[in-house]
């Protein structure tokens, strides 16, 4: 796990991704206009905190929040703040990061990592 600073900034993420993360989010903020506050990461849980279930990409570092309290993970909500920018998504996709708000069920980005 490594810790990367960029447009004022320090997100805990993995060292792996790290590189491509800062760059991807670098244009997006640039390109959209959308600066999140808040950007969270690494955090050791289970999906859904339900230890039967198995560990969220967020335990490697590997999946991220933007402004989670504003931004609800789901595709039928019009009420997430990152709606309003749409290029910052995009951007995101293009790089290869998958975003929650596109999920059709809560896991799915840990059954693709299978």
């Amino acid at each position: 796990m490594g810790k990367r600073t960029f447009t004022g900034q320090t997100v805990r993420l993995n060292k792996l991704i790290a590189d491509i993360f800062v760059k991807a989010y670098k244009e997006a903020v640039e390109t959209s206009g959308y600066k999140p506050k808040v950007v969270y990461s690494y955090v050791p849980r289970h999906v859904s905190r339900d230890p039967t279930k198995s560990l969220s990409v967020h335990s490697f570092g590997m999946a991220f929040d933007f402004d989670s309290t504003l931004n609800p993970m789901c595709k039928t909500c019009t009420n997430g703040i990152i709606r309003k920018y749409p290029k910052f998504i995009d951007i995101m996709n293009k790089y290869g990061f998958l975003w929650g708000g596109d999920f059709t069920y809560y896991n799915k980005a840990e059954k693709r990592r299978k």
